[in-house]
């Protein structure tokens, strides 16, 4: 996985291009910097993928207070997230994963991937 700086001391970039075919990107934002149309694509995903008994708020509530949210982008629009918090495990430090969601059109296609073995034609059976 490669990370390259994007210039904001704040965010980080990282590209899947070598383990999956498309445009697949990470960002790791600050959870204050992370773009309001990025937090609104991502309310609809984990609201689609949960089903309607989550609510906006409470959505925004397993963003945001976390140390780090990775933010998957497929094709450049939001694709899920990861929040993360700093903790301790023993004497070492730790990053906790809080929350996250993928939306169902990527999930399938890494599955497909996988099961392939990087085939074009599906796995029967």
């Amino acid at each position: 996985m490669d990370k390259t700086g994007s210039g904001n001391r704040h965010e980080a970039s990282y590209s899947l291009s070598s383990f999956l075919r498309g445009n697949i990107q990470v960002r790791e934002y600050r959870p204050g910097l992370i773009p309001k149309e990025t937090v609104d694509a991502l309310v609809s995903i984990a609201i689609r993928s949960f089903g309607n008994g989550m609510g906006r708020e409470e959505v925004v509530e397993h963003i945001m207070p976390n140390d780090l949210v990775l933010v998957v982008y497929d094709d450049g629009e939001p694709a899920g997230f990861a929040g993360l918090k700093r903790g301790r495990k023993g004497r070492d430090s730790a990053l906790l994963l809080k929350a996250s969601v993928l939306d169902y059109s990527i999930t399938g296609r890494w599955r497909l991937q996988a099961d392939n073995q990087g085939k074009d034609t599906p796995r029967l059976g």
